[in-house]
């Protein structure tokens, strides 16, 4: 299992620094593990945009489903 982010990561990290957006349109994260954060999504200083998606059983000791960092925007 990754540490985060078990389903997805989204991160604005990259090489420019700038903010990452995630788009996802009917959608299921489902059934995912991450030992630490975010099950089934991790959104560190980044954008995610969820229409008609669903985030269910998922698992992670902190942010089951999405885990979503200061700064993020869901």
């Amino acid at each position: 299992a990754a540490d985060r982010g078990g389903g997805i990561v989204n991160t604005g990290e990259g090489i420019l620094g700038t903010n990452a957006t995630l788009i996802l349109e009917a959608t299921r994260v489902h059934n995912n593990l991450a030992v630490a954060e975010g099950g089934g999504i991790y959104n560190q200083t980044a954008v995610a945009n969820l229409t008609s998606s669903l985030v269910r059983e998922n698992v992670a000791e902190n942010g089951g489903g999405i885990f979503n960092t200061a700064g993020s925007t869901l």
